[in-house]
């Protein structure tokens, strides 16, 4: 019998002997510290406790890259035993925006990037053009609908026109003089509903617009002091007199003599304020300051404005006790934090009944529009020149679009902006367009 020549010399086994107890020893320690949580800092030649990333982000099929190199996973990702380091983060796909953001990962600490979205690197596309004569748009809350004001050659004489901004469906609703081309356009939150008071040869008139089956009804009065929506509902004052106007406009409520301002609740109860005191049918609230005029209130939260500032007062035992008083140059009124977002100088705030004053961002230039894009920290905001995207949890912004805008609206639902205005030269027509993000 024979057998074969054997190769592996009493040397040769010594040597992968000593070969595996080496490696042995050299990659257990290794993998128990990195079980334990620790990280080998080959450059500094030191063992350290490790970090985690843990990065989110829609669409989760976007490329993570850290400090430039790809992570090849898909999101969400779970980053642990990372060394504690400064990180470029970077989130980007083909076709949208890419995010990217500087940190700092800590010893034993974990960094979560989570809530972030990539908006749409999209071209504004042209919904209506305008003529000469419309030079007026007024978008509804939402982005459902525009009214197109045209004064005829510059006269008086006016076409009032309603457009549905998803159909694209064009209606003229009426025509009318309107003296010294002034009119007041109110909208309810919900933009079903829009209000267009003027006067007309020294007579006040009132159009009551229905979105949805795209009317108007008209209405006459002596004057028309303020006019305030609550749900389909519009109030408006003449003289002392509340007019309730659903179809027809019946007498709500008289104020009294002393009353300087006035609000409807959702529950249909009215308040009153004389500057120094809030009441309704069954109470009254003094307060120490200066009131204002109503902006909302709910329950014991009441809000009000007065001279750039918005303030905030707690009703209680018969005291309207001032909570904050904040300043603003622009602000909007927010259902998300049951609060308001405002614009000041060159930051963006959020405010609520809970938490006060929460700044969302400083800017180097100034903004007169803001809209919340989702309820997870993601804002729009917009002057005459540019629209941009910011995350107010991580300073992240985005510029959406460069144009020459006139008006905005925003519609979350559809992911869609709507601005009046011009993008040239690409763009030059005046016109209404549609921005997807």
């Amino acid at each position: 019998m024979s057998y074969p020549d054997i190769f592996l010399t009493r040397g040769k086994r010594i040597a992968i002997m000593v070969s595996l107890i080496v490696a042995f020893f050299v990659i257990s320690p290794t993998l128990i510290l990195h079980t334990a949580g620790y990280s080998i800092d080959l450059q500094n030649k030191r063992i350290i406790r490790s970090g985690v990333l843990s990065i989110d982000a829609l669409p989760n099929d976007a490329e993570v890259y850290l400090n430039n190199k790809q992570i090849k996973k898909s999101l969400p990702l779970w980053l642990p035993n990372s060394l504690p380091n400064a990180y470029n983060i970077r989130i980007q796909k083909a076709g949208f925006h890419s995010w990217e953001k500087d940190i700092i990962l800590e010893s034993q600490k974990t960094y979560y990037i989570r809530d972030v979205e990539l908006y749409k690197q999209s071209e504004p596309e042209l919904l209506y053009k305008l003529d000469a004569d419309e030079g007026s748009v007024d978008f509804s809350p939402e982005g459902k609908a525009a009214i197109i004001v045209a004064f005829d050659g510059g006269s008086a004489d006016a076409t009032i026109k309603l457009l549905d901004l998803k159909s694209q469906n064009l209606k003229k609703l009426f025509e009318d003089t309107i003296d010294s081309h002034f009119l007041e356009i109110q909208w309810n939150e919900t933009g079903t509903r829009a209000s267009i008071s003027f006067e007309s040869h020294g007579q006040t008139k009132l159009a009551l617009i229905d979105v949805e089956s795209m009317s108007a009804r008209s209405y006459s009065f002596s004057q028309i002091h303020t006019l305030k929506f609550q749900g389909n509902t519009l109030y408006l004052q003449e003289g002392q007199r509340i007019i309730e106007i659903l179809k027809e406009a019946t007498f709500f409520a008289r104020l009294a003599d002393d009353t300087t301002s006035w609000y409807i609740d959702s529950s249909g109860v009215l308040w009153q304020t004389n500057g120094i005191s809030i009441t309704n049918a069954k109470n009254q609230f003094n307060s120490k300051t200066e009131i204002g005029t109503f902006l909302s209130v709910e329950n014991s939260d009441v809000y009000t404005k007065e001279n750039g500032s918005i303030k905030h007062f707690i009703l209680s035992d018969n005291i309207a006790k001032l909570n904050y008083s904040y300043g603003f140059e622009y602000f909007v009124k927010d259902p998300v934090l049951s609060g308001y977002l405002t614009l000041s100088s060159l930051e963006a705030n959020a405010i609520s009944p809970s938490n006060g004053l929460t700044l969302l961002s400083r800017f180097s230039r100034k903004y007169n529009n803001i809209f919340r894009q989702n309820t997870t920290g993601d804002y729009i905001v917009s002057n005459q020149n540019e629209i941009v995207a910011f995350n107010a949890g991580y300073g992240v912004t985005t510029q959406l679009l460069s144009a020459d805008i006139s008006g905005i609206a925003h519609s979350p639902a559809s992911k869609k902006l709507y601005f009046w205005g011009s993008k040239a030269p690409e763009f030059p027509l005046v016109g209404i367009y549609s921005l997807s993000y």
